[in-house]
């Protein structure tokens, strides 16, 4: 399947946060390397901005940057649905290839496993989904609260606060950016990734650091060493 990684080169929170080094190599190498090691993909093409990127994203095997990203695609309102249907539709236009289904892995989420990746894919195709997203358990939708800049807090639309104990409330996940399968016609058709049709595959939090701050980049530095020394299992 075709696998694409998006990483853009402006980031707020985290200047350069996708050639930043875990591990000793940039954080994008990261994702690079997981994508090649997972079977079911086929392909795999960096969609990006930054020659900076883009040259770092060509120092791993089979990986490919055959375009820089259009700068109205590379700002902070630029929707993660047109970046990926950009890549899709250059693909048509440029090598004739009608992408009817591809994979997308988000270079913040640097902790995946292969098998994450190649259980997703197998999740869709299993389902006949039109879309897989990789999710990590959270805290029950009662715990949460909405808290304005006075600290005043209330509660979310649609949701009610509960004083009931985490285990007799309806368990909740939430989409940890590590996997997303996708179905073209309904990515393009509905813009979003949820539907009848909207599966998720669960991982578990250790693989789902989703690095936006300085904070969540040491957190990953020390799972990552862990990892490393230790082999966490992949159940934890």
């Amino acid at each position: 399947m075709l696998t694409l990684v998006p990483a853009r080169g402006g980031s707020k929170g985290l200047p350069r946060k996708n050639i930043l080094p875990l591990g000793g190599i940039p954080l994008i190498a990261h994702t690079l390397s997981c994508a090649r090691m997972a079977t079911a993909v086929s392909r795999i093409i960096v969609t990006t901005d930054d020659p900076d990127i883009r040259d770092v994203a060509l120092t791993v095997d089979d990986v490919e940057v055959p375009f820089l990203r259009p700068q109205a695609l590379a700002g902070d309102d630029a929707a993660a649905v047109d970046v990926y249907l950009h890549a899709v539709d250059w693909l048509l236009e440029n090598e004739k290839i009608d992408v009817e289904q591809f994979c997308v892995l988000l270079p913040t989420t640097p902790l995946r496993l292969p098998q994450d990746v190649d259980g997703a894919i197998s999740l869709f195709h299993k389902r006949q989904a039109e879309v897989v997203v990789s999710v990590c358990k959270t805290k029950p939708l009662g715990f949460f609260q909405e808290m304005a800049d006075d600290g005043k807090l209330s509660d979310i639309d649609g949701i009610s606060t509960s004083m009931a104990n985490r285990q007799v409330l309806e368990p909740s996940v939430v989409l940890n950016g590590a996997v997303y399968v996708l179905n073209t016609e309904k990515l393009r058709r509905t813009r979003s990734y949820f539907g009848a049709r909207s599966y998720g595959y669960p991982m578990p939090p250790v693989r789902s650091i989703d690095i936006d701050t300085a904070a969540d980049l040491a957190l990953a530095e020390v799972l990552f060493n862990a990892s490393a020394t230790e082999k966490l299992s992949l159940d934890s």
